[in-house]
């Protein structure tokens, strides 16, 4: 065990002296019991403030290890202060010594001025951290009040909603298990009349020309009568089935394919107009543009199947689309002016926007003009072959906007003449 009182001297010197002074123990030992640097040693050490020191207070002791136990670390390697490091190498086992350093005045300056510093510092850290946590605590409790106040108003309102919204549904329910009977019966009874005396649905578009309209269902039935395509080159059969129907149908719009574009490009090369084609506004008498579809060969380079070249080819409406109503879903085909009561646009305006992908925000406004608007379908309805399959196909001719009010008229005159009728 090797014992040292340690004693801390600043003095005015030229530089840092050690003074080590051996008070008991043996001077003279074996290699194996002298200190060396690396060895792991044991001991007790007493830390003071010399009396003629001009900083700190004089005689004062700073550290003990007396009361807490032996002290054990490794000497020589820099793990404790370089007075140790220094003044225990060659004592004794069991030596005790007074470690009397004497440090340069100006250094020891500098190190006070550096540790009151540094304490300084820490005391600012410690001291804005404390006012940090006091922040947080405020915005904390702040916080939760607010959070408090919200969720009460929140339970709230959302208990008035769910009365109201109860009260509602039980009204509703109350309401309809009293005429749920009354209603079924009338339906019944409409359905009994319209097998043997049918009473045809009229429909008004707000122009106010009328027609039969038909539900989805009924048309699909009705078209499954419909004869094979004509023949190109050959006479109808008067007597046979029909080949092209038409109908008049209120539906809703309720699937836009957004795949692929609803547009294609056109040649815009005038031909000769066949005898009873429609004339375009701008368009000779005698001549049409040729809109057969055109594939780019090249940079500003268009070819159409008619062998036509152009640069700019004109952009045309052609796009399926699926309307429904209470009955059944239909897909039909819409072409270019139809298409543009749809969309709004011009297919040339529709194929730039599309192709953008900045304006995807208003390529949506326009997809959600399309979509779910109730309409009058004037369909054409005309049987195809495609891949060896036979299907009816769909085609609007034209589409206006439902007078709802007239419509209503029209249905409240037909109720009134059935019930009429009835009482007969």
């Amino acid at each position: 065990m090797c014992s040292s009182d340690l004693v801390l001297l600043a003095a005015a010197q030229a530089a840092d002296e050690l003074q080590v002074k051996q008070y008991e123990g043996a001077t003279e030992c074996e290699d194996g019991d002298r200190v060396k640097p690396g060895d792991q040693l044991g001991m007790h050490y007493t830390g003071t403030i010399d009396a003629s020191s001009k900083s700190g207070t004089p005689g004062k002791q700073f550290d003990s290890s007396r009361g807490r136990g032996v002290f054990d670390t490794k000497i020589g390697v820099g793990q404790v202060i370089p007075g140790w490091d220094q003044g225990l190498i060659g004592l004794c086992k069991g030596a005790k010594a007074t470690l009397h350093r004497v440090l340069n005045d100006t250094k020891v300056n500098a190190q006070t001025k550096a540790k009151l510093l540094e304490a300084s510092m820490a005391k600012a850290v410690e001291k804005r951290a404390a006012h940090l946590a006091t922040v947080q605590a405020k915005a904390e409790a702040v916080c939760a009040k607010a959070a408090a106040v919200v969720a009460k108003s929140k339970a709230v309102t959302e208990g008035t909603d769910k009365e109201t919204a109860d009260a509602k549904a039980a009204l509703y329910d109350k309401l309809v298990r009293a005429e749920s009977a009354r209603l079924f019966a009338l339906k019944a009874k409409y359905e009994e009349f319209q097998k043997t005396r049918p009473m045809p649905m009229r429909a008004s578009t707000q122009g106010g020309t009328t027609g039969a309209r038909k539900t989805a269902q009924e048309v699909r039935e009705e078209d499954m009568q419909l004869g094979p395509p004509p023949v190109m080159g050959q006479a109808l059969d008067p007597n046979g089935p029909k080949a092209i129907h038409r109908n008049i149908l209120q539906a809703t719009i309720s699937l836009l394919p957004t795949d692929r574009m609803p547009c294609y490009a056109s040649c815009p090369a005038l031909v000769a107009r066949a005898a009873g084609a429609t004339q375009q506004p701008g368009q000779a008498a005698t001549e049409r543009a040729c809109q057969k579809k055109v594939t780019q060969e090249g940079p500003n380079m268009w070819r159409c199947l008619n062998g036509h070249v152009c640069q700019n080819p004109t952009f045309r409406y052609l796009c399926k689309m699926q309307v429904m109503d209470h009955t059944e879903c239909l897909e039909v085909n819409v072409f270019d002016a139809v298409a543009k009561q749809f969309f709004g646009v011009e297919a040339d305006a529709y194929t730039r926007i599309y192709e953008d992908p900045s304006l995807e925000a208003q390529l949506q406004q326009i997809h959600k003009r399309v979509l779910w608007r109730r309409q009058l379908f004037r369909l054409r309805a005309q049987k195809e072959v495609w891949q060896d399959v036979e299907r009816v196909r769909y085609h609007v001719d034209d589409v206006s906007s439902v007078a709802f009010v007239k419509d209503g008229r029209e249905m409240l005159k037909e109720v009134k003449a059935a019930l009429a009728t009835g009482q007969n």
